[in-house]
């Protein structure tokens, strides 16, 4: 069987069960373990379900009444959902050549954690006892940290490749770890499960139950905060390498450049006194001071800032081509580094700087340790040197300051989740289950964890949060889901914004209206909603709130100009005029001459509108004003100079003839000034035709 049948039968598989055709998933995994030669385990399962719910079936059609039939059917479809899930994996482990398969069919009889590892990943879905054995020795404070960190991602890659409802329930169970690092990964592991097989575990009564306990339970809530903020982060990680690579490293190549540094190695205390703590109070006089700026801002929110190097650095280490090597903990005893005096020595040099680091994954320590034990043996004490000076210029992460936060939890989670996205997105042998960091990562719309959408608190801090980052579509979708009474005039105007963004305007006043009810002083609000009125041509609505606005601040440059332009666009153009004076008064510049020279034109005082487009034309004019000053000559009666005028106009547009549409957007003006029809197509032949000498 090719893999386009096993997905097509898988597929209808998945359908009968969501349906709960109970007849038709047991044919859908016959079909499935037709293609899967030694999978006789699983074949005499499927052949005594199918016997049994025959009987049932018989016993039914003699008229034998049981009231415990719904039941009994409910189970025979939970053990057919494990049937199916023992029926893909045969497939997966023996139907092709995959990396997957590759290691179902190695001898992992070893007891070094790469073999716990590998073993752990192609195994075969859990039954009960087997998942409250591995359990018991996760929970073991006997057992080594390391080996249970490295058991847990590797539970959790085997239940995102093969359904495994029961290994999904470890990852669960240990959520509330006393040990940060494994209630960490196991966190994001459950999450990642839930993500890729959510309509599946939606339907699981013990895994309903575990969910259900989260609603009051804020250390649990805490996580999935933390899970889901950072979810939308990893999907964010090729934009924000985009944004180092061009932006940031070049600024700051550029101003070390430009302002060379101190002699020797710049200490992280040196660094820091140079900078201001507070970004957001920046003035901006320092450049090297903008890009350091740049960088903890993408550093505290939790961006791989080390994304584009280490996905350099390990394309040359064959390290990377085992899957199990991502997930195990950093450590001087790791296997990688048994009986290299050497490399131990630079482990025990580097350490101290990663314990100062929090932002440094395990995957970074690896590549970081492989790039130093590279250098030439000559120079390997400078090179260090540089090297740890270079690192030690990316300061520590600060405390984000979010109340509630336990930033140790944090870093752990951040840290372990830049490593699965990079796996999923850099190992060069890929499993056969779909990348959760490109499925549907916002977990209230997912199948499982529909109960997030009852916590407002944390609904309302994800709907800032997608704001913040400029991710208006996942904001608006959060704000949609807070009840109105819930909502401040602050989150009114981030909803709106977000809407004015998405280009959604009628809904953007909407909400700045309800915000204005709230506080209705605010000038932001009112510079936003009048904005968004015009962008719906709502000008008689815009000027009410510009008229609000006048009252607030009478003198505002932006409002005077927004209302002399709504007044243009009402076809009031002496109330225009009034508005433009008194901005060129307060503001004198061509922006403005040239409103006035415009309204002056449109009612009627061409000599006045004249003067201004001479003006205009001795100072840095743009090709709009060689043509208004050209209709101004022409209903002036000057045809001469009108046409020298309309000429300029088209050498500066860069075009040689004036286009059969050349007079069609002015023309309501002209023709109410005199001018005829058959006036404007003589023009434009004139126009075109080159000047007589």
């Amino acid at each position: 069987m090719d893999r386009n049948t096993f997905d097509a039968l898988q597929n209808d598989a998945l359908k009968s069960l969501s349906e709960r055709r109970l007849s038709d998933l047991l044919s859908d995994i016959e079909g499935i373990l037709s293609g899967c030669a030694e999978a006789w385990a699983v074949r005499e399962s499927l052949e005594k379900l199918r016997e049994e719910y025959g009987f049932m079936l018989g016993y039914m059609e003699q008229g034998v009444k049981d009231e415990k039939r719904g039941e009994i059917y409910c189970k025979f479809l939970s053990r057919a959902d494990d049937l199916l899930a023992r029926a893909q994996h045969a497939f997966v482990s023996t139907a092709d050549s995959s990396y997957f398969s590759t290691l179902a069919h190695r001898p992992n009889e070893g007891s070094d954690m790469e073999s716990v590892f590998n073993r752990t990943l192609v195994s075969s879905p859990y039954d009960e006892a087997e998942a409250g054995r591995i359990l018991m020795a996760l929970e073991n404070p006997n057992t080594p940290e390391a080996l249970c960190l490295t058991l847990v991602s590797s539970i959790t890659l085997s239940a995102l490749c093969v359904f495994d409802k029961r290994k999904i329930w470890i990852l669960g169970a240990l959520m509330k770890n006393a040990n940060v690092y494994i209630r960490s990964r196991a966190a994001v592991g459950f999450v990642l499960a839930c993500i890729v097989r959510g309509e599946r575990l939606a339907r699981n009564g013990e895994l309903q139950n575990i969910a259900k306990r989260w609603e009051n339970d804020k250390n649990v809530r805490d996580l999935l905060r933390i899970i889901q903020i950072q979810l939308f982060v990893c999907s964010n990680t090729k934009r924000d390498s985009r944004k180092m690579r061009d932006e940031i490293i070049p600024g700051m190549m550029k101003a070390m450049k430009d302002k060379p540094l101190p002699e020797g190695i710049i200490s992280l205390d040196d660094v820091e006194a140079e900078l201001n703590p507070d970004w957001d109070m920046m003035n901006g006089d320092s450049e090297m001071s903008k890009q350091f700026g740049k960088l903890l801002k993408m550093q505290e929110y939790g961006a791989d800032t080390f994304y584009t190097s280490f996905s350099s650095l390990m394309r040359h280490h064959p390290f990377w081509n085992d899957a199990a090597n991502w997930f195990m903990p950093f450590s001087r005893s790791h296997m990688a580094f048994a009986d290299n005096e050497q490399t131990c020595k630079l482990i025990d040099t580097v350490s101290p700087i990663f314990s100062q680091h929090t932002n440094i994954s395990d995957t970074d320590k690896f590549s970081f340790i492989f790039m130093l034990s590279s250098l030439p043996t000559g120079n390997m004490t400078e090179q260090i040197k540089e090297q740890l000076a270079a690192l030690d210029n990316f300061p520590p992460e600060k405390d984000s300051g979010e109340a509630g936060l336990d930033v140790s939890q944090l870093h752990v989670i951040r840290n372990y989740m830049h490593d699965l996205y990079r796996f999923f997105s850099l190992f060069r042998f890929p499993l056969p289950c779909p990348n959760p960091f490109d499925s549907e990562i916002m977990l209230h719309k997912t199948a499982f964890f529909t109960s997030l959408r009852k916590d407002k608190e944390l609904t309302h801090e994800l709907a800032c949060y997608a704001f913040r980052d400029k991710d208006f579509q996942r904001a608006d979708e959060y704000f949609q889901l807070l009840p109105p009474e819930t909502l401040e005039a602050h989150d009114y105007e981030m909803w709106a914004s977000a809407l004015y963004n998405l280009r959604q305007y009628d809904e953007a006043a909407e909400y700045l209206e309800r915000a204005l009810l709230i506080q209705p002083q605010s000038v932001w609000a009112l510079r936003l909603l009048s904005s968004a009125y015009v962008r719906s041509a709502q000008y008689d609505e815009a000027l009410r709130v510009l008229n609000d606005w006048e009252h607030i601040a009478p003198d505002d440059v932006s409002m005077i100009q927004s209302m002399g332009e709504c007044y243009v666009r009402l076809s009031k153009p002496q109330q225009a005029l009034d508005k433009f004076f008194k901005l060129h008064y307060l503001r004198p510049d061509n922006r403005s001459r040239r409103a006035i020279a415009w309204c002056s034109m449109l009612t009627g005082k061409t000599e006045q509108a004249s003067e201004y487009y001479t003006k205009l034309l001795l100072d840095s004019p743009i090709a709009e004003d060689y043509m208004n000053a050209a209709h101004c000559q022409l209903i002036m009666g000057n045809q001469k100079e009108a046409i020298n005028l309309y000429r300029s106009y088209l050498r500066t547009k860069g075009e040689e003839f004036a286009a059969s549409d050349f007079f069609t957007a002015d023309k309501s003006l002209l023709l109410s000034n005199g001018l005829t029809e058959t006036d404007l197509l003589l023009l434009r032949d004139v126009i075109n035709q080159k000047p007589r000498t």
